[in-house]
């Protein structure tokens, strides 16, 4: 897999999430995040496109996720019902 023109996801776009942004854009990436309280401003001024939590998980090639681990972070849910638990 190139990772040229492929599409980052980042699911927390703090500071790390932000670096990580960075070096994907060095490698040609498409850098799509969300987070529960970025908005689409914060995003671009970030180096990356806002999009809904669904989106981010069926649009993403790589998926990077820089969240601290809680009981509301544990599970991952979809609106088609599935799951993702850490």
């Amino acid at each position: 897999m190139s990772l040229r023109g492929a599409t980052l996801g980042i699911l927390g776009l703090g500071r790390l999430g932000t670096a990580v942004a960075e070096i994907g854009r060095a490698f040609g990436m498409e850098t799509i995040a969300w987070s529960e309280n970025l908005t689409p401003a914060d995003a671009q001024a970030k180096g990356a496109t806002y999009v809904s939590r669904d989106k981010l998980f069926m649009r993403s090639d790589v998926l990077s996720i820089h969240v601290v681990l809680s009981e509301r972070t544990r599970v991952f849910e979809f609106s088609g019902g599935a799951a993702v638990t850490a």
